[in-house]
């Protein structure tokens, strides 16, 4: 079909677990202190605060896997971000999130 031609696999893959992999990567970085300890949170911020999460849900949905971008979105409090809920995030997040969450801005 038309949308499988044009998203790749590997697109595909990274829409679907791209929250699990960075989890993952902060596990380890927590569990191995060192000078260079990186923290995701800023990342995952900018990337949910741009237009590209808009593309990633529309993506999720030509595939039917609204659910599952659902609970990515939702497991983001495993990050420490807090994003629904703290004020300070929540300004930066696009309409389209806090509604596919069912949330309102604070």
């Amino acid at each position: 079909t038309r949308i499988r031609a044009n998203i790749s696999s590997e697109l595909l893959y990274s829409c679907t677990h791209w929250l699990d992999h960075v989890v993952s990567a902060q596990d380890h970085a927590d569990a191995s202190p060192s000078e260079d300890h990186v923290d995701f949170g800023p990342a995952v911020r900018d990337l949910l605060c741009s237009a590209r999460s808009l593309l990633l849900l529309e993506i999720m949905n030509l595939y039917g896997r609204l659910l599952t971008a659902r609970g990515a979105l939702l497991r983001v409090d495993s990050l420490q971000l807090q994003l629904v809920s703290d004020a300070r995030f929540c300004k930066c997040i696009p309409d389209h999130l806090l509604l596919f969450l069912g949330s309102s801005r604070m």
